[in-house]
């Protein structure tokens, strides 16, 4: 007709949507596709190298433990001790430092809790060196430090005795603690004075070599006394 406009649609080239289920088996494929990506990125050298490098970042970022030292030293004003003992005042961080460089060493916060804080010029891997061999020294002491029990009984006989003294001075000899046991049997209980007097006769027989560490206790039926060896210079 005139006047009268024909609009024509092509269906060819309209765009209609896939079925619901397509788009979301899609979406799984990427995901999946995805994930097995980041495994093998995480599983991969680069990665770990770049983890480990953070990791360590993080670590430096941590303050350093132990004492603060030279720069590290936040207070206005500091006490300051020289290398020999001696107070030289109190003075700005910058300025003991500057003392501390001309002497080729380092300013070393000892005591922060203290108003002003206490520093003390010295050489800090000296010290630090010595402190680690004296924390050794003092593990290895005590780790060879043992104790050897030797026991007794109230009616014991002098040939015994004797053997058993010569055994507590000889261990006492190579460093070794003494536990001297005087075990009880029956009614022998009731007669601890007697026990009592025979620890104190190897008390006063071990003393050249051995020093009383714990005086005779009732333990149960035993009665206990702790021999330490004296210590030579």
């Amino acid at each position: 007709m005139a006047g009268e406009s024909h609009l024509t649609v092509s269906f060819s080239s309209c765009y209609m949507p896939p079925p619901l289920v397509h788009v979301l088996k899609k979406g799984l494929m990427v995901r999946l596709i995805l994930w097995q990506w980041s495994q093998e990125l995480e599983n991969s050298e680069l990665f770990q190298e770049g983890h480990a490098i953070a990791r360590g970042e993080q670590q430096r970022g941590r303050p350093p433990a132990g004492p603060r030292l030279n720069r590290r030293i936040r207070a206005r004003e500091i006490r300051v001790i020289d290398p020999e003992g001696n107070q030289l005042g109190i003075m700005p961080p910058d300025l003991a430092l500057a003392k501390a460089e001309d002497l080729g060493l380092d300013l070393v916060e000892v005591s922060p809790e203290s108003r002003p804080p206490v520093c003390r010029i010295m050489d800090y891997g000296k010290f630090k060196y010595a402190q680690k061999k004296k924390t050794s020294e003092a593990r290895k002491s005590q780790a060879s430090t043992s104790v050897k029990e030797v026991k007794f009984r109230p009616k014991i006989e002098e040939h015994d005795y004797t053997f058993k003294v010569e055994r507590i001075k000889k261990f006492l000899g190579s460093g070794a603690k003494a536990k001297v046991t005087m075990m009880f049997r029956g009614r022998e209980i009731t007669r601890q004075d007697i026990a009592r007097d025979i620890l104190r006769r190897i008390a006063e027989d071990v003393k050249e070599v051995g020093s009383i560490e714990s005086t005779p206790k009732l333990e149960g039926r035993n009665m206990i006394m702790i021999v330490a060896p004296i210590k030579t210079n």
